[in-house]
């Protein structure tokens, strides 16, 4: 797909959305996000996967409708948010997310999120189900025991990788996630992303998740639709499902 050097980074449209931070109350953690929509509407919590930030949702935000705020959230460890030393499991996540629900003055919300995104996203749930209003689950797993890719990842490079983490590892680990090819500049921008994210976290979180398992709190919770690659809980109001059924079938586009 042509990723040299001179490919230039793609830069957010301004215009649609606003790029903000904010200072988690009692977790000395700074969050940064994206955020747009009107704050009278449905909030919809946008999280990304491992080594990747609120950019994810870059090229998903401009085809949201005007009837959800949506806040894509940048994680803990990752992009321009703050890297603690350690709390990097799951919980740790979904903490620093009601946390930052309450910093917006958010009772509930949907909570969405991709590959790592929609295990915090099933964290959250279990933890906080007062405050969950739905969930979006889109490429996620309840467990990543015992599937031998991501085990042998972490076993040939992650678990001892260290600074600066290697480009070309960073390359390869991002097309390996990729279901279709995506713009040149917004893969360079991806890239750019995952290079970010320190080595330590690199390996905090894939050991995190290698850990976790919801099997077993999972077993009967809610009622639960498969959607083009997503999973929609069906507290989620009928049009954000429509509108997800769409993007869905649009990834890449």
């Amino acid at each position: 797909m042509g990723k040299g050097n001179q490919t230039r980074l793609m830069t957010p449209v301004e215009m649609a959305f606003a790029i903000k931070s904010a200072e988690l109350p009692g977790r000395q953690v700074q969050l940064c996000y994206a955020e747009q929509g009107d704050a009278s509407e449905l909030p919809v919590l946008l999280l990304h996967g491992a080594t990747d930030s609120w950019r994810s949702f870059e090229r998903v935000l401009p085809h949201l409708p005007d009837s959800i705020r949506a806040i894509a959230v940048t994680q803990r460890g990752h992009g321009e948010s703050s890297r603690p030393e350690g709390g990097y499991r799951t919980s740790d996540f979904a903490a620093d997310l009601v946390a930052l629900m309450d910093a917006l003055d958010l009772e509930t919300a949907v909570i969405a999120g991709h590959c790592m995104g929609g295990s915090v996203a099933q964290r959250f749930a279990l933890d906080y189900p007062e405050r969950t209003q739905g969930l979006v689950l889109a490429g996620t797993f309840p467990t990543m025991r015992g599937n031998r890719d991501v085990q042998e990842l972490w076993n040939s490079y992650v678990s001892t990788m260290t600074d600066p983490v290697d480009r070309g590892f960073v390359v390869r680990f991002q097309e390996g996630t990729l279901a279709q090819s995506l713009p040149e500049g917004f893969f360079e921008t991806v890239i750019h992303e995952s290079l970010k994210v320190p080595a330590r976290v690199w390996k905090a979180v894939f050991a995190g998740l290698l850990q976790e398992d919801f099997s077993s709190e999972l077993a009967g919770f809610g009622c639960q639709r498969s959607l083009s690659g997503a999973t929609v809980t069906d507290s989620v109001p009928a049009r954000i499902r429509k509108r997800w059924r769409e993007l869905s079938r649009r990834r890449g586009s």
